[in-house]
C-alpha cells in the first residue's frame, strides 16, 4: 500500500498542474487513504508518508488554481451603473455593450444582437428566427500552444452556448456573416466579428454562456442576457 500511495501521490502532484484536475483529485484522495492505512499498519511507512505529502501538495495546488477561475470582471457601459460599473462575474451578467475583462488575458464586448431575414436554402434545419451576434475582443496577454493568438468563436459550436427565451437550445446556423473571428496576437484587437445563431422560438432576448480556458489553463466563464434587436 505504501508503494501504491507513493505512485498515486506522484501522479496527483504532477497532474495538478494540468487541466485534468478531477483526475488529480481522485488520485490524491486514494493516495491519502492508502497512505494512512499503510502508516497505521507500519508497512512501507516511508513511502506512504511521501505519498500523503505529495497528495496534499497536489490538492493545495489544485484548489488554489480553482480559486483563480472566474476572476474576470464585467464593465458596464450603461449609465444606470455609473459609480459601480465593475463587478465580479459571479454577481453580474453581461449585456449588450458591456465588456468582460480577464486581467492579463482578454477583453470581450458583445456589440449587438440583431435579427436577420436571410435564410440558407441548404441548411439542415429551419429555425423560427436567425440572429447575428457581433462582438469584439482584445488580446491583453493570452498565449496558446495551439493558436497564434486569442480566438473567440461565439457560434453555438464554439465558445458559446445559447438558449432562446423559451429555454430551448439554439443552433449554429450557416448564415451570411460579413466578418469571421481571427487569431489575434497580444496587443491587437479583433473588431466586428460575427456569429450566426438559429433560434427555435422567436425571442426578444437570449441567454448566452461563454466558457474559455485562459493562457494559464484556468477555466473562465461569463453569463450574458442579451436583448435582440
Amino acid at each position: 500500500m505504501g508503494v501504491a500511495s507513493l505512485i498515486l501521490g506522484i501522479i496527483s502532484f504532477l497532474v495538478s498542474f494540468s487541466i485534468f484536475k478531477d483526475f488529480s483529485l481522485i488520485c490524491g484522495v486514494i493516495a491519502i487513504v492508502l497512505g494512512i492505512i499503510s502508516i497505521v499498519k507500519k508497512k512501507g511507512k516511508g513511502m506512504a508518508i511521501a505519498g500523503v505529502i505529495l497528495s496534499v501538495l497536489g490538492c493545495i495546488i489544485l484548489f488554489s488554481g480553482s480559486s483563480s477561475d472566474n476572476t474576470g470582471t464585467v464593465t458596464s457601459n450603461s449609465g444606470s451603473n455609473k459609480g459601480n460599473d465593475t463587478q465580479s462575474v459571479a454577481t453580474q451578467t453581461l449585456s449588450v455593450g458591456d465588456t468582460w475583462t480577464v486581467d492579463g488575458q482578454w477583453k470581450l464586448t458583445i456589440d449587438s444582437v440583431s435579427t436577420t431575414s436571410d435564410r440558407n436554402q441548404f441548411a439542415d434545419e429551419n429555425p423560427q428566427q436567425v440572429v447575428i451576434i457581433t462582438y469584439s475582443y482584445e488580446n491583453l496577454g493570452y498565449e496558446s500552444d495551439f493558436m497564434d493568438g486569442l480566438y473567440f468563436d461565439l457560434s453555438q459550436n464554439g465558445d458559446a452556448s445559447v438558449v432562446d427565451a423559451n429555454g430551448e437550445m439554439a443552433i449554429s446556423y450557416p448564415g451570411d456573416i460579413t466578418k469571421y473571428p481571427q487569431e489575434t496576437p497580444i496587443g491587437a484587437k479583433c473588431t466586428g466579428a460575427q456569429a450566426c445563431i438559429g433560434l427555435m422560438n422567436t425571442s426578444d432576448t437570449i441567454t448566452m454562456t461563454i466558457k474559455k480556458y485562459d493562457g494559464n489553463s484556468n477555466s473562465q466563464s461569463v453569463k450574458c442576457n442579451l436583448k435582440v434587436d
